[in-house]
């Protein structure tokens, strides 16, 4: 909870939110792409805000969010709809707010480490396996593919990276599957 009284804050990422503003009723604020650095960048501005004494509530803290690169807060901007439903325009109503928030491209994969403890699902078939990921976007570009069309440029881990994530990760044993032997 912050600023708003009990009110939770919302901020959401991922693909889920590629198009913000289908969601932008039930979010605070939104990352557009990669989220590696945006979680840094948002932890940092929250924790100064809160250090010095969380100046101007919640409407304090979403102008600090909004000057962040590939944050985009949806109540500092008017968006008019054409009649069929598709918007027509979105024009920032605060000085914070940039005209344009540009998505966030983690450009070398292999500056970001890979989670060594990954959180898993309680399910045998998940429990059987452990993933690593190797690369980001996707070379065919299918209309109908979201990740494919949202995670561009596609973007490779070393194989050196990939070889130190798999020996780190301990195979199946750090995905919470517990031995019956």
């Amino acid at each position: 909870s912050g600023g708003g009284g009990d009110r939770p804050w919302v901020v959401a990422g991922g693909h889920a939110a590629c198009n913000a503003e289908a969601i932008s009723r039930f979010i605070d604020a939104a990352v557009l792409g990669d989220g590696e650095q945006a979680a840094v960048d948002i932890s940092d501005c929250i924790a100064a805000f809160k250090a010095e004494g969380s100046p101007d509530g919640r409407a304090g803290l979403l102008a600090r969010l909004a000057e962040l690169d590939g944050v985009y807060v949806p109540s500092f901007y008017d968006v008019d709809y054409l009649p069929d439903g598709r918007i027509h325009r979105v024009v920032p109503n605060r000085p914070e707010a940039p005209w344009r928030v540009a998505k966030r491209t983690v450009m070398d994969l292999d500056e970001w480490p890979y989670p060594k403890a990954p959180l898993v699902p309680l399910a045998e078939t998940v429990h059987e396996r452990s993933s690593v990921e190797i690369f980001r976007g996707c070379t065919r570009g299918c209309r109908f593919c979201q990740a494919g069309m949202i995670t561009r440029p596609v973007r490779e881990r070393s194989i050196e990276t990939v070889g130190k994530i798999v020996a780190a990760l301990d195979g199946i044993a750090a995905t919470g599957r517990h031995s019956t032997a």
